[in-house]
């Protein structure tokens, strides 16, 4: 396959793939693209009725151009495997399902579980590792003296060898990290100490060092009615910055939101102001080199630059929202992958596509999956010393 790239995507239902427009469309150089989720599914569409026959799930890899698939595993069918994403070197795909973490080396096949309790991951890169690790959020059977459970940090590289990075009370909803600066951002619930119900959120900066264990330290924000919001926010390259949310608690719900940026230096921060960036959008994926940043509505159903302080629409809104809620980045930083869907006469009959754009918002190629429903999309980005 040589030095070629990848785009990885999840799916629920039967997948016949056909492409619009010509190879000459996207560079020669794409590699096939990694699917998982439900393969097999038959529609028998009898007013808005569909049938399912002997349906299976699994991992493939597809033919960007041809659509030609070649499957790597099977797996029961009860529930689909969904958030796929490739290792820093590309050689292997993860994936989560029913709270599992699954890892599969794309040459041999090989599966290999990784944890479970699972609630969220990511790929972990640093030069003090000599494998591959993935950071991730497991639910403990401890629980704290209010009776709540105990949330842990891991660390785990592709061998199954484990260590906790932080254990906490506190119910965190997601993370983000940057390996090169050795410190994972992550937002959580605080729970009350006296067991009522009162909650707040806040954002959270912890440092990872080898063979180490720091505490973590909260990001100060204004006093309340201001609170962060411990979801969808963005660190950027080397970690040098933070794009955050806060939601402003006054009068009756729904309340206003904003998009503010920290400037940071390891777990300090250097200080934190408003931005440009519209109320009520949310910050997404960067590019590699931290050029350009993707936004999406609140909804979900755009996805958006911000360029001069102008918004560039990179998508249409659709009825039902963007499936999976994913998109990616080539590894050059030139396109934007996202998933989209289709809706058949009244009926929206599980369908999506995958659109390619680049930053004008220009569409360079549309790939139609029929029958099927997407979660996830990612693009592989090899280490540059590979």
């Amino acid at each position: 396959m040589g030095n070629l790239r990848v785009l990885v995507l999840s799916v629920g239902f039967l997948l016949v793939m056909s492409g619009c427009g010509r190879r000459a469309d996207l560079p020669p150089d794409l590699r096939p693209i990694a699917i998982t989720g439900t393969y097999g599914v038959g529609f028998k569409v009898r007013g808005h009725e569909f049938w399912m026959v002997q349906p299976y799930s699994g991992l493939w890899l597809v033919d960007p151009y041809s659509g030609r698939l070649s499957r790597l595993i099977k797996m029961p069918q009860n529930v689909s495997p969904a958030l796929p994403r490739y290792s820093p070197a590309g050689d292997k795909v993860s994936f989560w399902r029913e709270y599992e973490l699954f890892v599969v080396d794309v040459a041999t096949k090989e599966t290999k579980t990784l944890g479970d309790t699972a609630f969220m991951y990511a790929w972990y890169d640093h030069a003090w590792y000599d494998r591959d690790h993935i950071l991730w959020v497991q639910r403990s059977e401890e629980r704290d003296p209010d009776g709540y459970f105990l949330w842990r940090l891991m660390l785990t590289d592709v061998a199954g060898e484990s260590r906790v990075l932080l254990t906490t009370s506190q119910r965190i909803w997601y993370f983000t990290s940057d390996a090169k600066a050795g410190i994972v951002v992550y937002g959580a619930e605080k729970l009350s100490s006296s067991g009522d119900q009162e909650r707040t959120s806040g954002i959270f900066i912890l440092p990872i060092e080898d063979g180490a264990h720091s505490e973590p330290c909260e990001l100060k924000l204004d006093t309340p009615p201001i609170y962060a919001s411990p979801f969808n926010f963005l660190l950027g390259e080397g970690g040098q910055y933070l794009l955050y949310r806060v939601v402003v608690r006054e009068g009756e719900p729904p309340w206003r939101s904003e998009v503010r940026i920290a400037r940071l230096a390891g777990t300090k921060v250097l200080s934190s102001s408003e931005t440009e960036i519209p109320p009520n959008s949310l910050p997404f994926i960067e590019s590699p080199k931290g050029k350009d940043t993707l936004f999406a509505s609140e909804d979900g159903c755009r996805l958006f630059l911000m360029t001069s302080g102008k918004r560039v629409y990179l998508s249409q809104p659709r009825s039902m929202g963007m499936i999976g809620y994913d998109a990616a980045w080539s590894q050059d930083g030139s396109l934007v992958a996202y998933l989209g869907i289709r809706e058949v006469v009244s009926c929206p009959i599980p369908s999506t596509t995958i659109h390619i754009v680049d930053k004008s918002g220009k569409r360079i190629k549309e790939l139609t999956l029929r029958r099927l429903a997407a979660d996830g999309i990612a693009w592989e980005h090899r280490r540059e010393s590979d």
